[in-house]
């Protein structure tokens, strides 16, 4: 339980994967018997007595394998740093994490509050 990243998604970029993360594990167990990751990452909105609210919250599915799934809100550039995180969640099947609501300005050029990001890894 190193906790390897190996992949996730972006709100500004998509989804991402580090191949050579799970290289190295189906060297050691065949994909057939520890299954092949799914994971889902997205920014949600809210309004909360009247102001306007986002998260990152995600979800992976690794069937038999021990794997976690990290949500964050992070700076955009120029600005580096953490916003708000999820902690890593672990478990075995299915994983899910979300970041606390946090006040942010839609009108402002970066999103007034960051951007999501998820990940998942072992």
């Amino acid at each position: 339980m190193d906790g390897t990243v190996v992949g996730g998604w972006s709100e500004d970029g998509g989804y991402f994967s580090d191949p050579s993360a799970t290289a190295v594990s189906e060297e050691i167990m065949p994909a057939a018997a520890t299954g092949t990751p799914r994971h889902t990452g997205k920014a949600e909105y809210t309004i909360i007595n009247g102001t306007s609210h986002k998260r990152a919250h995600g979800w992976t599915t690794w069937t038999g394998v021990l794997h976690y799934t990290h949500a964050r809100l992070e700076h955009y550039w120029p600005h580096s740093g953490v916003i708000a995180s999820s902690g890593r969640r672990w478990g075995k099947g299915g994983t899910e994490a979300y970041t606390r609501w946090v006040a942010y300005n839609p009108n402002k050029p970066s999103n007034g509050n960051g951007k999501a990001r998820t990940y998942y890894g072992k």
